[in-house]
């Protein structure tokens, strides 16, 4: 959660510490880049309610806890 609220400004909302978490998982142990991670309550991606993992780990500058970014 640090990185989301100390590395963003503005900082990222808390609510967004597990789908961050979720999408990690996503790409890390299933390989699934496209998964739709579901958005906490109040918060969209393009007007929808739930958001790829990809665009997850892109917006939030997630990649260093990618493992093989290097294919990232």
């Amino acid at each position: 959660g640090i990185h989301l609220r100390a590395n963003h400004y503005p900082p990222v909302p808390k609510s967004m510490v597990a789908p961050c978490i979720e999408a990690i998982d996503a790409v890390n142990d299933l390989g699934l880049w496209d998964l739709e991670i579901p958005m906490p309550e109040g918060i969209t991606y393009k007007g929808l309610t739930t958001a790829p993992a990809w665009a997850i780990i892109e917006q939030h500058h997630l990649d260093a806890w990618i493992i093989g970014r290097e294919e990232y």
